[in-house]
């Protein structure tokens, strides 16, 4: 077989190497297999590549929240309560298995929904903020003044001679009582019912 690496397909692959296509590329472009592009690089030792496999890094040790941290207990319902869902938000970034150690009584899955779910709701409130209903004022009372006083005369009451000076009524037109009567040494003029009603002396009290 031919040798099929030109000095023009060499320096073509000098210049997609540099650019950074990958091998397969490489050998797509120039009609060469993959591993063909390997060897070829290797001989000519260019700057080696990085593997497009990612080293995976050795798992971080495990570190608990500190004591310091209150621990938190689930309702007796198991429904997440206010103060379970605020150390969720408290710690939006924390991993499930931390969060786990404060939320004694959860698992990590569970956790994880929950914290879910929060941030849905969160993003829907944000989305569609809640419109309050709009504060209605109450009507004014309607306050009644009362009229100013009229300045008509007082009405002067006349009591018929010989009549008890007794009248009924709480306003005009009163009712004078029509019993005789008994001018007693008070000077005043009643008669004997509405006498003892209006006047008693310490005497007859005493008695």
């Amino acid at each position: 077989m031919d040798n099929p690496w030109t000095d023009t397909l060499i320096a073509r692959l000098r210049t997609l190497w540099v650019e950074g296509h990958s091998t397969a590329e490489i050998g797509r472009r120039l009609g060469v297999s993959r591993n063909g592009v390997i060897g070829k690089a290797h001989r000519l030792h260019l700057a080696a590549r990085q593997s497009p496999i990612k080293r995976q890094s050795p798992p971080k040790e495990f570190v608990p929240p500190p004591d310091s941290i209150p621990r938190v207990r689930a309702p007796d319902d198991r429904r997440f309560s206010a103060e379970e869902d605020a150390v969720i938000l408290r710690y939006p970034d924390a991993a499930p298995r931390w969060l786990a150690c404060i939320l004694v009584d959860r698992d990590p899955p569970q956790i994880y929904q929950r914290r879910s779910k929060i941030r849905e709701r969160r993003a829907l409130e944000a989305r569609h903020p809640v419109m309050h209903a709009p504060m209605v004022r109450a009507a004014p009372k309607t306050v009644i003044i009362a009229p100013p006083p009229t300045s008509t005369l007082p009405v002067i009451l006349r009591v018929a001679r010989g009549q008890c000076s007794w009248l009924d009524g709480e306003r005009a037109p009163y009712r004078q009582c029509e019993t005789p009567a008994i001018v007693g040494p008070e000077g005043c003029v009643w008669c004997a019912q509405h006498r003892r009603r209006v006047y008693t002396r310490r005497s007859e009290v005493a008695a």
